[in-house]
C-alpha cells in the first residue's frame, strides 16, 4: 500500500485484521472507511471512519421491536460467547430490561449436542422471543433446524449477518417466519441509493440478496470518492470534507458525522427488521424511519 501511494483505504475485513488497518492508517495518515462497529476500530483515530451500526442503537432497536411491536414479555438472548457477542446481547438485554421485560441469556456450547440441551433449556423457559448472535452462518443453520424439530420456540430473531442467500439456502422451510435485523426498507419507499445499489446487484445476479455488508462496502466507496474529490490527496482536507457530512444519503441509511463521532449512525437509526416469508426477506418494520 505504501508503495502504490495510497491517500484512502477501504477495508471489508475481519476485526483483528480491521483493527491493524486502522492502527496503520492512523501511523501513516491514510482515511479508513470500514464497517466495523467494534469500538477497538475507531478508537477515537482522526483517520479512522466506521459505518457499523453501534451495538447500543441496534439493541435498543430490537428491545423496542420485541415489546412494542410484537408484544414480548420473556426474551432468549443466546450468543456464541466471544467477547463482543456478550457486548452486543447485553446492549440488547438492558432496554429490554427497561421496557419490563424477563431476560435469559445463554451462552451457545462448542458442540450439537450441547446447543440442543440449551435448546431445551431456553424452550423450558417459555420465551415470548429469541434473539441469537453469532456470526457463524453453518452454525446457524443448525440452531435453526434443530429449533424447527422442537415445539415450544418461536421464530428467532437473526442479526444481520444472516440475512442472505446462504443462510436461506441451507436452513430452507425451518426458516420460515424467522425475523433478521435489517437496515433496507426493500420497496418503493427507499431512498435512491438504496434502489441503486438493489439494481445494480440484480445486473449481476437475480438471486443475490441485499444485505448490510453490500450497503456498507457501497457507502464507504462513495464516502472515500467524495473525500477525495473534495480534499483531493491531502488526508486533513478528506478527514474536514467527512466531518462536514449531514445526514448523508448511504445506501443503508443516512450517515452524519462530526469531528466528535466518526462513526456516522448515532443520529439516524437505520434499524428495519425483515421476515423471511415464502422464502423471501420481507420487511414487516421500518421502526418509524
Amino acid at each position: 500500500v505504501r508503495y502504490i501511494g495510497c491517500v484512502v483505504l477501504v477495508g471489508a475485513l475481519s476485526v483483528p485484521h480491521s483493527i491493524r488497518a486502522a492502527v496503520w492508517a492512523e501511523a501513516s495518515g491514510v482515511v479508513y472507511a470500514t464497517a466495523n462497529n467494534n469500538p477497538l476500530v475507531g478508537g477515537g483515530r482522526r483517520h479512522v471512519f466506521h459505518i457499523g451500526v453501534p451495538s447500543e442503537i441496534t439493541g435498543a432497536a430490537v428491545a423496542r421491536f420485541l415489546v412494542e411491536e410484537q408484544g414480548a414479555r420473556r426474551v432468549g438472548l443466546l450468543h456464541a460467547g466471544n467477547e463482543f457477542q456478550v457486548h452486543a446481547a447485553a446492549c440488547t438485554a438492558a432496554p429490554l430490561s427497561g421496557r419490563g421485560a424477563e431476560v435469559l441469556q445463554l451462552e451457545l456450547d462448542t458442540d450439537p449436542d450441547g446447543d440442543r440441551a440449551t435448546l431445551d433449556r431456553l424452550r423450558n423457559w417459555r420465551p415470548d422471543a429469541v434473539m441469537i448472535y453469532d456470526s457463524d452462518t453453518a452454525r446457524q443453520v443448525r440452531l435453526t433446524q434443530m429449533a424447527h424439530s422442537l415445539s415450544g420456540l418461536p421464530p428467532f430473531v437473526h442479526a444481520r449477518g444472516m440475512l442472505c442467500h446462504e443462510f436461506r439456502a441451507g436452513a430452507g422451510s425451518a426458516a420460515e417466519g424467522h425475523f433478521f435485523v435489517d437496515m433496507f426498507l426493500r420497496d418503493q419507499r427507499a431512498s435512491a441509493e438504496e434502489q441503486a445499489l438493489h439494481q445494480r446487484m440484480a445486473t449481476v445476479d437475480s438471486h443475490l440478496t441485499a444485505t448490510a455488508s453490500h450497503a456498507f462496502g457501497w457507502d464507504e466507496l462513495r464516502l472515500l470518492a467524495e473525500a477525495y474529490q473534495t480534499g483531493g490527496p491531502d488526508s486533513q482536507a478528506q478527514i474536514a470534507t467527512l466531518e462536514g457530512l449531514r445526514a448523508y444519503p448511504g445506501a443503508g441509511g443516512p450517515l452524519t458525522f462530526t469531528a466528535e463521532d466518526h462513526n456516522g449512525r448515532w443520529t439516524q437509526d437505520p434499524t428495519t427488521i425483515a421476515q423471511l416469508v415464502g422464502g423471501q426477506f420481507v420487511v414487516v418494520s421500518t421502526m418509524d424511519r
